[in-house]
């Protein structure tokens, strides 16, 4: 082959050249946008799971239910509000002493709810309750996960 003098061949190599690095681009571009869409439903998921336990412990310390639950010895107030979460999220409360963060003092899990899961969802909080002029900590965790269904 001769050497054109006005450049045309060498024009034309240039071209195929980007032309084949454009369509390789093109193959990691989608190689890629296939595997982002694989994993993301799950992590939304997840996600979900974890924002609504974190809103669900907030809205009990919010709304005193939890300080109620510890003053009467009583779990009614967290049953009345579990019992309004969606059917499908199961969900757990733990309140610990700061004196003893071993032992529970108070335990409530979601009436018809079994602790069978595939993914849980835990998050903690700790309130100030005033007793006699004296503050006391108490550390709440909530556990939450979707109910299986049969």
């Amino acid at each position: 082959m001769k050497h054109a003098k006005n450049g045309k061949e060498k024009g034309f190599i240039i071209s195929f050249e980007a032309i084949i690095a454009l369509l390789v681009f093109a193959v990691l571009i989608g190689t890629s946008v296939f595997y982002l869409e694989q994993s993301v439903p799950e992590a939304r998921n997840s996600l979900l799971l974890k924002e609504t336990a974190s809103d669900t412990l907030t809205v009990l310390d919010k709304t005193t239910i939890l300080q109620d639950a510890i003053d009467n010895r009583s779990s009614l107030g967290i049953n009345s509000f579990f019992a309004r979460l969606p059917y499908n999220k199961c969900a757990e409360v733990i309140i610990y002493n700061e004196s003893d963060l071993n032992t529970a003092i108070l335990s409530v899990l979601r009436q018809d709810c079994e602790k069978t899961f595939d993914e849980l969802a835990t998050v903690k909080r700790g309130f100030f309750i005033e007793s006699n002029g004296n503050l006391d900590f108490y550390i709440a965790e909530l556990n939450m996960w979707v109910r299986e269904t049969a």
